[in-house]
């Protein structure tokens, strides 16, 4: 029987903002015991970046604890970065979380994550309200994950659900971690979660050159239209500190640097242009031919990759076979290890160890070190390595 969880056992916690009240936190933080259940709700759609809003904690003798950063964030990692990096983390999906923990000076001594233990485990699906149901009989209802957690005051129904997030996290992490022991696979997750841990890094500022717009476009001057539009349209998103998608998207960056409008009205005309930008339409063209006025244009840089495989079957149908059999053994190992599809490795990575390898002239050791596989991968992907001819 599966009960649903309405409300914190302890109550609703109130919102801890002021630096005494940040203080008191990790006072009873460090009364408490064992590992600390942690999350945090973003406005990343809403607000420039995507820094952590609001914090959830939460520790065996010590309770649930609410904090809003943004108030003092200076504060915030003073406060309790002693008590926090002396502790486990259990996260759930904890490479969404990480990056605005990391960002605020908070980081764990060590790290559990449930979504990933749900996925060596092949248990679906692995959201937390079903995991949570499936393993320890509690669940919950995920009903205000897409709000705008920048919003002050919070709704007190908004604190119930953050509090929920995190209320039988450590109960259902110690459930993974039984199973993970009688699975055998409990080396293969801490090898997961050290990798999380040491991969994430505190939110960084946005590229151009990264953006979907720049990927988009080919011709120098189209980049050079699409470098200006994005860089003025960031600067504008931080200084309003909002998401910059909402100033203006990035298939109107697109439309606008392919089409090179010369008016308003041309520019009006453009499908992927918004209406409501109207009255900024004069100053986004403004912005486009300053782009094109800005010499020297960039030039996409030469991006060292597989090829896509329609083309890999065309011009090399033998290796291409090859491939096929690297991709059948690993579902059958996949399957056979019994975990989720893509935990031993994403398809897209083995095309690339088998290109390199069989095209770029690289052993299959050096292929593997481009990736990022852990040990525990690469020992049982070597059936399918052999299924490809590699070794």
């Amino acid at each position: 029987m599966v009960t649903t969880l309405t409300t914190p056992r302890e109550g609703i916690p109130a919102l801890l903002a002021t630096p005494s009240q940040l203080r008191q936190a990790e006072r009873r933080l460090a009364k408490g015991s064992g590992a600390i259940a942690v999350d945090t709700e973003r406005a990343g759609g809403i607000r420039y970046n995507d820094r952590a809003f609001l914090l959830q904690l939460r520790r065996a003798g010590s309770g649930t604890m609410l904090i809003d950063p943004e108030p003092h964030r200076e504060v915030v990692g003073p406060a309790l970065e002693a008590v926090l990096s002396q502790a486990t983390w259990v996260l759930h999906d904890a490479a969404t979380d990480l990056p605005s923990l990391y960002a605020l000076g908070l980081y764990p001594a060590g790290l559990f994550d449930t979504a990933i233990a749900a996925k060596l485990l092949n248990i679906t699906p692995y959201r937390l309200p079903e995991l949570s149901a499936t393993l320890i009989g509690y669940t919950m209802h995920k009903t205000h994950g897409g709000e705008d957690w920048s919003r002050r005051p919070l709704p007190k129904a908004w604190r119930n659900y953050a509090a929920l997030d995190v209320e039988v996290l450590l109960e259902l992490a110690q459930a993974c971690q039984q199973r993970l022991d009688a699975a055998g696979k409990s080396e293969w997750a801490r090898e997961e979660f050290e990798f999380i841990q040491h991969k994430a890094h505190p939110l960084s500022p946005a590229r151009w050159e990264d953006s979907k717009a720049a990927n988009s476009v080919t011709k120098p001057q189209e980049l050079a239209v699409v470098r200006a539009l994005w860089l003025h349209r960031d600067a504008l998103a931080m200084a309003m500190d909002v998401a910059p998608h909402r100033l203006l998207p990035d298939k109107a960056m697109v439309a606008i640097a392919k089409h090179k409008p010369r008016s308003v009205s041309q520019l009006m005309r453009l499908d992927a242009f918004p209406r409501d930008l109207r009255n900024h339409a004069g100053e986004w063209l403004n912005v486009a031919n300053a782009g094109i006025a800005a010499t020297p244009w960039p030039k996409r840089p030469k991006r060292r990759g597989t090829i896509s495989t329609s083309a890999w079957k065309k011009r090399h149908p033998e290796s291409f076979e090859q491939l096929l059999a690297a991709e059948e053994a690993l579902e059958e190992v996949q399957a056979e290890i019994n975990v989720e599809s893509d935990a031993l490795m994403s398809r897209r990575t083995l095309r690339g160890v088998c290109w390199s390898c069989l095209h770029e002239g690289l052993s299959l050791d050096q292929a593997i070190e481009q990736t990022l596989l852990r040990p525990w991968q690469i020992e049982q992907a070597q059936p399918v390595f052999r299924a490809a001819g590699l070794s």
